[in-house]
């Protein structure tokens, strides 16, 4: 977001027309409100804040009143200078009918990323919680709700990727590096704050550096992590490879609240190498911290854990899901990728094995079907969301849904998909700045786009119902306490 003219320009959201009410107020303000004022949304931000007062214009309703803060009620239009610190809020009530409505006016800190919003129908969801990433990286995760305000947001220490919001009301993320995307450096960790800001632990793996790709909180007071175990003397050339390498292998931890390993799965004993699915040659080695070179052999991307003991996990290299039985280790179905014993047979999916092309977050819903965003890597087509169910004594998995995007054409990383109770999904074309809510049939009702160089890895939807935005606007408040 930018100061001045460029903020229109940047910010400006299309928004469905909807008639004021007869008595309804407008309101503007210099820096501009974003979104337009409409006197059904009531959550805005400005470009004001320390030495950039917040100018705003008021004209009440026919036969209605307002007033800013604790001022004066007015009867006629009115404007007011109001001076605010980065962060802090003002609030415009109008009164019209015996009816009190608030507007909500917040003051943006400066560096805050750059967005457009296009709300177009009713969404399913009331937050989509993102980090957005691009050149130089962002420290900066955010909820914005339906109307594209950024309601909520917190700036870290360091450059952020994954977030979400756990269970017990707090928010989560991983530390970014750009020259660390498996996560190999020790620094590398989720952190868990409250919404207020305060951190309550650093969560990592054990006994080797944490990947930044996916984290799961689990009932227990546990969490599921990903890192990478380095294993020397692997020979290659079966996949134009050296004879004498080293390889990454992929290992999903749980971790107890103590930093201490309660159980783990590696990928060495059950993803065999010929297991690649359309990414072709090896990637370039990455360098680890003491000096070597090494393959990353599956670049797992996501854990989702389910049912009675077991985990499904998403490996981008092989382009394939695995279904994984904690108890024995032992994988009890795999789809896409290359075919092996463990293969289902994929069932009205227009596109033939392998399936997938670099897929990303795969998930089990409530009724046990399973989603993930096809990225369509390496396989000469457009991404899309999808949704199967799978019969693990028939070994099919039909496909119930397929959602795209004319308009995204390629999505060569990251990516998220995540199906909405209603039916509506939400979805981050990886790689590009677009985030959409769409119908099961394709057509958006949200959209937000990020400035050029930014993309978001992830959007973690918040279902209506589970998280106020009074509680919001309270944990933003105090994070923001009025300077004296």
């Amino acid at each position: 977001m930018r100061t001045g003219a460029a903020l229109t320009t940047l910010l400006a959201a299309a928004l469905t027309a909807v008639a004021p009410a007869a008595a309804a107020p407008t309101i503007s303000a210099q820096p501009e409100l974003f979104p337009a004022f409409d006197p059904d949304v009531h959550d805005y931000v400005s470009r004001c804040g320390d030495d950039v007062p917040l100018r705003l214009a008021v004209a009440p309703g026919p036969g209605g009143s307002a007033r800013v803060g604790r001022g004066a009620a007015h009867r006629a239009s009115f404007d007011k200078r109001v001076r605010l610190t980065v962060g802090r809020r003002t609030i415009v009530r109008s009164r019209e009918g015996g009816r009190t409505t608030a507007y909500h006016v917040r003051c943006l800190p400066p560096g805050f990323p750059t967005w457009t919003a296009l709300k177009t129908g009713r969404s399913r969801a009331d937050f989509y919680l993102i980090t957005p990433v691009g050149d130089g990286l962002s420290r900066w995760l955010t909820m914005v709700d339906p109307q594209g305000t950024p309601v909520w947001w917190l700036e870290a220490k360091t450059a952020t990727i994954d977030a979400r919001l756990l269970p017990n009301g707090h928010v989560a993320w991983s530390r970014y590096r750009a020259d660390d995307i498996f996560g190999l450096k020790r620094s590398q960790a989720y952190e868990e704050h409250t919404l207020d800001g305060r951190r309550v632990r650093v969560i990592k793996a054990v006994g080797s550096a944490t990947d930044i790709h996916d984290m799961q909180a689990l009932p227990n007071g546990n969490t599921l992590l990903i890192t990478y175990k380095p294993r020397d003397g692997v020979d290659l050339r079966s996949q134009r490879g050296p004879q004498n390498a080293t390889v990454l292998d992929g290992e999903v931890q749980e971790v107890d609240p103590h930093g201490r390993l309660v159980w783990s799965w590696n990928s060495k004993d059950h993803v065999d190498l010929s297991e690649r699915g359309p990414a072709g040659p090896l990637a370039d080695p990455v360098e680890l911290p003491d000096g070597r070179k090494a393959y990353n052999l599956v670049h797992l991307n996501s854990v989702e854990p389910h049912g009675n003991g077991r985990l499904l996990l998403s490996m981008r290299l092989p382009s394939a899901l695995y279904e994984v039985d904690r108890a024995s280790g032992e994988i009890v179905w795999k789809l896409g990728g290359t075919e092996t014993r463990d293969s289902l047979r994929v069932i009205g999916d227009p596109y033939p094995p392998p399936t997938f092309g670099g897929q990303h977050d795969a998930r089990v819903l409530r009724d046990g079907t399973v989603t993930l965003f096809d990225n369509g890597t390496g396989r000469g087509r457009p991404p899309r969301a999808v949704r199967y169910r799978v019969d693990e004594d028939a070994r099919t998995a039909t496909l119930l849904e397929q959602v795209v995007d004319p308009a995204v054409t390629r999505s060569n990383f990251a990516g998220s998909a995540r199906r909405l109770p209603g039916g509506n999904w939400l979805i981050s074309w990886g790689g590009t700045s677009l985030i959409e809510e769409l119908t099961s049939a394709g057509a958006p009702v949200f959209s937000l786009r990020l400035a050029d160089t930014f993309f978001s890895y992830r959007a973690f939807p918040v279902p209506g119902g589970s998280l106020r935005t009074s509680t919001l606007r309270k944990a933003m408040d105090r994070r923001y306490r009025r300077r004296r």
